[in-house]
């Protein structure tokens, strides 16, 4: 019984982990998500808000993959839940800051027309198979 509710909640964190990747592949890319890296709602103060929504994200992602936090985590939560943990709060950390992204206005810089946007959405293509594949 044990062992499947950790199957569970593993199974559970990966597909949290994987709609915050989703979330902000598609924010990156401009395709069916509200708020994007170019369209959504300009609110005063964007730019503060995307750089706390970056640094939330940075912190969080590099102090849960410590080992000294993980070794932590071990005494609170079995250990075989630590990475899975890991994995679900950076997973809902991306998803936020893909939700409450902020776009600035004048954009910093629009390339989608040319050659270069074409050469963004290949590598973003190769990003989201890499992902899929691991």
């Amino acid at each position: 019984m044990r062992r499947l509710l950790f199957l569970q909640y593993s199974l559970t964190a990966v597909i949290i982990a994987g709609f915050g990747l989703l979330a902000f592949g598609m924010m990156m890319i401009d395709f069916l998500f509200p708020e994007t890296i170019r369209k959504g709602a300009i609110i005063e103060g964007g730019m503060e808000l995307n750089l706390v929504l970056l640094l939330a994200f940075g912190v969080q992602h590099s102090i849960m993959a410590r080992r000294a936090v993980k070794d932590f985590m071990g005494k609170i939560i079995p250990k075989v839940l630590v990475t899975p943990t890991y994995v679900m709060w950076s997973g809902f950390t991306l998803f936020v800051l893909a939700a409450l992204w902020s776009p600035l206005w004048p954009p910093l810089y629009d390339f989608w027309c040319s050659i270069w946007g074409f050469l963004v959405l290949i590598l973003w293509g190769i990003g989201v198979a890499m992902v899929v594949i691991t």
